[in-house]
């Protein structure tokens, strides 16, 4: 039977504090009755394949998140923009990415009955959002109203904002995630089942079929997805899964998953206590919201071991001084403060020594090369402008002579006398008389391109970057894989400026 909406709504900051809304609420002495295919039933609209995309996904999960218990009588919002871009993670004033990612949301439909118990033909779809505006440094915006009819149940509200979300990297910690979470509800504390590769491939991963010949056995499931997921969601949420492939004679046929959110214990070398220094300033991340529970310990215990203490004092103090340093920029301050503590980048050993994205970098190093081709043909027009300027009545009948015969070069002088005015000021006829540059006499002065380069970086990066602005699809595959452009900028910066030749 579904719960009565309303009756026990979580406030905003129980719900932001523990990393372990969904089930709290569940545990809670109104709602502790739910039946086990509610959940299931209730957020099955989430599965629309293009809202699992990281980008779309996080940015959903960040609006809803604003919206605090106000969503239970509103669905239009007024908030600063400011407030929206950090809780969607854009650190920068990239306003164009954040049109983006409201543009997505506004042009994604849900499909209502994707979970239907009935064969019965019909359907009902409602796009995420409705109008939406940037105006004066607030952002106003409104759920449809299909949507917000499901956004106001407080399970579901809970469940959307969990927010190990925010941390996952890939939509199959996001697809894995949402469906062990349902899989807990039941019972709320374990649950041992077993599916098929196909039930994983389609029902929960969602993977096209012109790429399940890629996933399509247990090992290249497993390495591919499986592993990289599960490691994710163990570390980094209050969920710990465990699994194995199960044959049928000599082929994996299913995947068992043991799924808890018992948090497992410490390995026995662990079992260390941390130094006074480091306990003093995690205390103080706990009361600016941190939930405090094993993982956070264990990670705590693995950065001051790998890094030092002193590493580990600088860290916490920092992300503390962050968090004091906007009161009122954080809708969860605890969930902020986890997703820091977990960043990668923390662990340098665990950095790819693959170099992560390179993907992106040798496609975005594409930019550098052909900016760097663009402005380097300028510069050479540029001093060849120079060198005919001072030369013109020298050079003019040789330009004739050699360019006379060029189709383009006659349409644009129309048979008349080249004068020196008409030929500086047209880039046209420059161009065709600079293919001829050596034969005119022009010799390119040595140059140190690296250091050109170096004196031009800006403009360089300018024209990259919006170079960049045209190729959405690549802006959204960065988005939804989880990495910062600026690193992948400076990454192929780097790459670039060691093919250039000095």
């Amino acid at each position: 039977m579904r719960p009565c909406r309303g009756e026990s709504f979580l406030g905003a900051k129980q719900v932001e504090d523990n990393h372990d809304s969904l089930f709290t609420i569940l545990n809670s002495t109104t709602m502790s009755k739910v039946d086990s295919d509610y959940l299931r039933m209730a957020v099955g609209f989430l599965d629309t394949n293009k809202l699992m995309e990281v980008g779309p996904y996080k940015s959903f999960v960040a609006l809803v998140s604003l919206t605090k218990k106000e969503i239970q009588t509103q669905r239009k919002f007024q908030i600063p923009v400011r407030t929206v871009m950090e809780e969607m993670g854009i650190t920068s004033n990239n306003y164009n990415l954040l049109k983006d990612n409201i543009r997505l949301l506004m042009e994604t439909v849900l499909d209502f009955n994707v979970h239907r118990k009935d064969r019965n033909p019909g359907w009902s779809m409602a796009q995420i959002l409705g109008p939406s505006q940037l105006k004066d440094g607030i952002i106003t915006f409104e759920f449809t109203e299909p949507v917000w009819d499901k956004l106001k149940d407080p399970i579901i509200y809970a469940y959307i904002t969990r927010k190990g979300v925010y941390s996952f990297k890939s939509k199959y910690d996001i697809a894995l995630y949402n469906w062990f979470t349902r899989l807990l509800v039941p019972d709320h504390d374990q649950v041992i089942c077993e599916e098929t590769i196909s039930f994983i491939l389609n029902d929960i991963l969602h993977i096209d079929k012109k790429l399940q010949k890629t996933y399509g056995g247990y090992m290249r499931l497993n390495d591919k997805i499986l592993k990289k997921s599960i490691e994710s969601i163990n570390k980094q949420t209050n969920i710990n899964v465990k699994y194995k492939g199960l044959r049928t004679g000599r082929f994996v046929t299913k995947v068992w998953f043991f799924v808890s959110r018992q948090a497992p214990e410490l390995k026995a070398e662990e079992q260390q206590v941390l130094s006074k220094l480091v306990t003093v300033q995690l205390n103080k991340l706990v009361k600016l919201g941190l939930s405090l529970d094993s993982k956070v310990k264990e990670r705590v215990l693995a950065l001051s071991k790998e890094l030092g203490e002193e590493f580990c004092v600088q860290r916490l103090t920092a992300i503390a001084k962050e968090v004091k340093s906007r009161p009122n920029g954080f809708s969860n301050p605890g969930g902020y403060i986890r997703t820091k503590l977990f960043e990668n980048i923390l662990l340098p050993e665990e950095t790819n020594s693959e170099l992560p994205h390179q993907d992106f970098v040798d496609r975005y190093l594409q930019f550098f090369q052909q900016a760097f081709k663009s402005l380097w043909s300028d510069y050479q027009l540029g001093l060849f402008k120079q060198y005919s300027s001072e030369k013109f009545e020298e050079l003019q009948p040789r330009i004739v002579e050699l360019c006379g015969g060029d189709a383009s070069f006659r349409a644009l002088t129309k048979g008349a006398t080249l004068n020196k005015e008409i030929f500086l000021k047209s880039r046209s006829l420059l161009s065709v008389a600079n293919a001829k540059a050596e034969l005119l006499g022009f010799v390119m002065p040595p140059t140190n391109q690296q250091e050109w380069v170096e004196q031009h970086k800006d403009t360089l990066l300018a024209k990259v970057r919006d170079m960049l602005q045209v190729d959405s699809k690549l802006r959204y595959e960065m988005a939804d894989s989880g990495c910062k452009s600026h690193e992948i900028e400076a990454l192929a910066f780097l790459q670039f400026m060691n093919q250039v030749t000095g």
